[in-house]
């Protein structure tokens, strides 16, 4: 991890404008921003660092800034890692829940960078005392935790309603979604993700998803460029939505 240095108390909202082109930050009013940008350290990963893990507490509530993180768990008993969301710009890692005691340490969530990656690093205390100030703070926290339960919740429908292989493709086409590589042409999921961590991310084995992926390709839905890359044609799968 590098630490950038620490930039200078801003005098006007210039200095925090670029928060702006987040969801997350675009509700608060500016005398949220301000102190929370005040707080704030900006920390670089590198591609495969830990972010967070099981050993180290949460004093940290961090900002993706650029670059995308794998969300995980470890099972306790066997020691498995199971990826389990792909935060990406704007998203909120980390120590979230300010009110109430938190987790149980077994079902902590860890995090690493799937890429090179830029973080915007808030200190959970002084982030909490914020956001009880602020009421629209609180509100824009809430509302990215709860697309997270409704994406979970939308798994877990599916895991029940469809076929692995329109499992795969809803996944692929919400990640091209979230970075925003939906166009014309179709879906194109500009990072390489191992059929592990893809089998992780749908609820099935590495060997189930590796079968999945060869009939998509044998049938035309879906395909790697040459970076190695997912690509699902336009016109080949209806859009799943959000």
């Amino acid at each position: 991890m590098e630490i950038l240095p620490k930039r200078p108390i801003p005098a006007d909202s210039a200095s925090y404008a670029f928060l702006d082109k987040f969801a997350l930050c675009r509700a608060m009013p500016p005398q949220a921003k301000m102190p929370m940008y005040q707080i704030s350290v900006r920390q670089v990963y590198k591609k495969g660092e830990s972010i967070i893990d099981a050993h180290r507490g949460q004093a940290f509530t961090y900002i993706v800034l650029k670059g995308s993180v794998y969300l995980y768990r470890v099972s306790a008993e066997t020691g498995r890692r199971r990826i389990f969301w792909v935060s990406e710009p704007g998203d909120l890692l980390g120590s979230v829940y300010f009110w109430g005691r938190p987790g149980n340490r077994e079902l902590q969530d860890c995090a690493e960078a799937a890429e090179d990656t830029l973080l915007m690093a808030l200190p959970r205390d002084k982030l909490a005392k914020i956001a009880e100030q602020q009421k629209e703070m609180a509100v824009a926290i809430g509302d990215v935790l709860s697309r997270r339960l409704r994406y979970m919740e939308n798994k877990l429908v599916e895991s029940t309603l469809l076929p692995l292989e329109d499992r795969l493709l809803a996944e692929i086409i919400r990640l091209s979604k979230m970075r925003e590589q939906a166009t014309l042409g179709g879906y194109h999921l500009d990072i390489r993700l191992t059929h592990e961590q893809l089998a992780d991310l749908i609820g099935v084995t590495r060997p189930t998803l590796s079968k999945v992926i060869s009939n998509l390709k044998r049938c035309g839905y879906l395909f790697t460029d040459e970076e190695g890359h997912f690509v699902i044609p336009s016109g080949r799968q209806a859009d799943m939505g959000d």
